[in-house]
């Protein structure tokens, strides 16, 4: 072994370490950054010069910023309250970007973003010609897609359709078939749902979004599955094992005549699962629609009606 392969070496073990750092989380990712930086500046294996130069690269400077946000995030107490989301980020709104930015910190802080049919559609919009192009959905996908940045379709493109969360799958549509967006919107098919996530390990709850309404569809003694209209606030006891589905609404786009957005919050140390309604400016939503002057009218007629 030569003196030459020596700097080689060293930065071998020093990456090596930085890994080994980040997956044990002994230390925060700034501070093995700074100590693996620190090293190669003391071995003049980097000159300050070449460190600063970094910043003029736009990519490290949003994956530090990244951390800073879902640091903040974290240690504010709103990331528990953001939770997970079920799809549909877009294709509806007039700031695209700026809802995809959100979700990129979110995942960047350990939660799960689910992708939706809207954003399949916004990622990959329908060409002019094919049968799906003339539809209302395909003119808010084009414009959208236009708006997102290829790092922000990227991600969009990644979303995984389910995800396991603690003994819950997590689906935009149906856990059966999630890739036609099957809609959970009766009692068959919440049990045809429910019965392809219980054939998971450890599953007995599913939620789902895709219907922009809320229910909830519990499974009784002789396998038949009860709906429920949840009312906003309310508690309902949902312990395993039993078998449940709940569809959570939509935050800015319900159907059920009610203009309010909806979520819903699990509360696992006791499960409770608690549904609720929260009013938003939807005439400010329904005028940046209109000032886009390219999204459907019809995204922003619907709003205050919950339609």
């Amino acid at each position: 072994m030569s003196w030459d392969s020596l700097p080689l070496l060293f930065v071998a073990a020093l990456l090596v370490w930085v890994l080994v750092a980040f997956v044990r989380e002994k230390w925060s990712p700034d501070i093995v950054a700074a100590i693996a930086v620190a090293a190669l500046l003391i071995t003049q294996l980097l000159t300050p010069k070449e460190v600063l130069s970094v910043l003029s690269n736009s990519a490290p400077v949003t994956i530090a910023c990244m951390f800073v946000l879902s640091a903040a995030l974290e240690r504010t107490g709103c990331i528990d309250v953001l939770g997970n989301w079920l799809g549909d980020l877009v294709g509806y709104g007039a700031d695209p970007g700026y809802v995809v930015r959100q979700a990129m910190a979110l995942v960047a802080a350990g939660h799960c973003v689910i992708g939706g049919n809207h954003d399949a559609l916004a990622v990959h919009p329908p060409k002019p010609g094919d049968r799906a192009a003339s539809t209302v959905a395909a003119y808010g996908a084009q414009w959208t897609h236009e708006q997102l940045s290829p790092q922000e379709r990227a991600f969009l493109a990644a979303r995984p359709l389910v995800a396991e969360i603690g003994g819950v799958l997590l689906a935009h549509a149906s856990a059966d078939t999630p890739e036609r967006w099957p809609y959970v919107d009766n009692e068959t098919a919440a049990a045809q749902c429910l019965d392809a996530a219980t054939r998971r390990p450890g599953i007995c709850h599913v939620f789902c979004g895709h219907v922009h309404q809320q229910t909830l569809y519990q499974r009784g003694t002789w396998r038949g599955l009860v709906c429920f209209t949840p009312q906003p606030g309310v508690a309902l006891p949902v312990p395993p094992p039993q078998q449940w589905v709940a569809t959570i609404g939509s935050v800015g786009q319900p159907r059920d005549g009610d203009p309010r957005a909806m979520y819903a919050l699990l509360d696992t140390d006791v499960w409770l699962l608690r549904f609720e309604r929260v009013p938003y400016d939807h005439g400010a939503a329904a005028a940046a629609i209109r000032a886009t002057g390219a999204m459907p009218d019809y995204f922003a007629q619907r709003l205050p009606l919950g339609r």
